[in-house]
């Protein structure tokens, strides 16, 4: 039986009082996220300023046999951080130091409390900036956010190597360092060649099952001086893997994604009031194609190989869309500055999005599959909306139907989480790949994966004996 006492007396020698969170109301920030998953409140939330309070917390988890749970930004809004049973919650933000920018390298070596907003800004200093992620605000962690293999609107150009190395706090309490962090001697801790073993990727998607993630080397890219994007209209998708195929082939986008009314005025506008009046307006769907140069004629090159591809198919990028005022201005801040999700939450106060992949032949389908299980769920008409992104020159997509409802009202809310539960379990039977799957697929995800499932389940019993990180998550018990 756990001494609730014995652990937070403990818990406040280790870090102070003041950064050991007890008061209900104020845990209540742990316990939820808006998602569809059960709140539970921890029994407490430690509060670490370094990496050897972070060790020390790990190895009182494991000798009082309590569960930690990982809590970085709360900003996934797909449960990852909400505690599966009574334990400690691991608020990482006051490990919050940038340790390095190099220019030359084009590398910022971060802790797991840096924001998006917080390395942006650091790094615009020396005309660099981060890749930013899709859905997510810029109140989250950096490293969080690119260990849980969040789409990046530069995923198109730049793929997904944004993390180069880590390190770990292990669940023994020991560190674990990949590539050139885990020389302590070494000046350049992130230099990726030294990475071929990849085994920094162990951690991707792991959901803090394996351990704490306490640096990061991410890559930082160019900060163009001429950049826009152009607009392509779509009236439907049927023929988006072939022309995304086609335009991606030039290796002259930046941004690359394809969006439909609902999400494209959510991402724009400023009010529930204008999102509406954008949906009247807007194209069915609209291609977004980022290029940037460093000087103008450059752009002009960029621009005529897309039109030239577009005209094979009847269609004709512009820089504005109809009825949208100051569209180069609203796109730049969102995908610099992303409010992500919480953009799509002003339409109807909740919004929860289904993230999976898909093939080039299935985005059409999964498409079509979504509508009739909203439609045949037996519930009120679902509204959705959709991101869709071509990565792999085309070849795969990210696929992400997004759910809107009305949070305050609980027979909406209840309605809307049976469609999201439908519309989850028709993508999963039909094949989608759910890179990430948070507790609402977890279960039905790994139980179509039994062998791999069972390789997991092996690695886990490796690295945390005592099954004390984030238990119960990836459907590991």
């Amino acid at each position: 039986m756990v001494d609730e006492k014995y652990i937070i007396k403990a818990l406040k020698k280790i870090m102070g009082e003041e950064n050991v969170i007890t008061a209900p109301e104020k845990l209540e920030t742990y316990a939820c996220d808006g998602s569809f998953v059960k709140s539970l409140l921890p029994l407490c939330a430690a509060r670490p300023g370094d990496v050897e309070e972070v060790q020390a917390i790990v190895r009182l988890a494991n000798r009082e046999q309590v569960a930690l749970f990982l809590f970085s930004s709360g900003t996934t809004f797909q449960g990852a951080h909400i505690p599966t049973e009574v334990g400690i919650t691991v608020d990482l933000r006051r490990l919050n130091r940038i340790e390095l920018i190099d220019t030359v390298a084009r590398n910022a070596i971060i802790e797991p409390g840096v924001t998006f907003a917080q390395l942006a800004a650091e790094a615009k200093k020396v005309g660099l900036k981060p890749m930013t992620p899709v859905g997510v605000p810029e109140t989250a962690s950096v490293l969080a956010t690119y260990l849980e293999h969040t789409p990046l609107y530069l995923w198109p150009r730049y793929k997904t190597w944004e993390t180069l190395t880590v390190k770990m706090v292990m669940p023994t309490g020991e560190i674990l360092g990949t590539g050139q962090m885990a020389l302590s001697a070494s000046d350049r801790p992130y230099h990726w060649a030294t990475n071929f073993a990849v085994i920094n990727r162990l951690f991707f998607g792991a959901q803090g099952t394996l351990g704490i993630g306490v640096q990061a080397a991410v890559t930082l890219k160019n900060i163009n001086p001429d950049r826009k994007f152009l607009f392509v209209a779509l009236d439907n998708i049927d023929k988006l893997g072939e022309m995304s195929q086609a335009l991606m082939r030039q290796e002259v986008n930046d941004e690359f994604f394809v969006v439909d009314r609902q999400y494209l005025a959510c991402m724009l506008a400023k009010n529930k009031a204008e999102i509406k009046a954008l949906c009247k307006v807007l194209p069915p769907w609209t291609l977004v194609i980022g290029i940037s140069g460093s000087m103008k004629k450059e752009l002009t090159y960029k621009e005529l190989d897309i039109q030239d591809v577009l005209e094979r198919f009847g269609l004709k990028a512009d820089e504005n869309l109809s009825g949208v005022k100051n569209i180069q201005q609203r796109l730049v801040k969102e995908i610099d500055h992303p409010a992500g999700m919480l953009n799509q939450r002003r339409y109807m106060g909740g919004c929860s999005y289904i993230a999976c992949m898909a093939s080039k032949t299935q985005v059409k389908p999964f498409y079509d599959l979504t509508l009739k299980a909203a439609s045949q769920n037996g519930n009120s008409p679902a509204e959705l909306g959709w991101m869709i992104m071509p990565l792999n020159f085309g070849g795969s997509y990210y696929f992400e139907p997004n759910l809107y409802y009305r949070n305050n009202n609980k027979k909406n809310s209840a309605e809307a989480k049976a469609v999201f539960k439908h519309i989850s379990h028709a993508l999963i039977q039909a094949g989608a790949f759910f890179p990430r799957p948070y507790p609402m697929w977890a279960e039905e995800v790994y139980s179509k994966m039994g062998v791999y499932h069972r390789k997991v389940k092996m690695l886990k019993e490796l690295y945390d004996p005592n099954n004390i990180m984030n238990p119960g998550k990836l459907a590991l018990r």
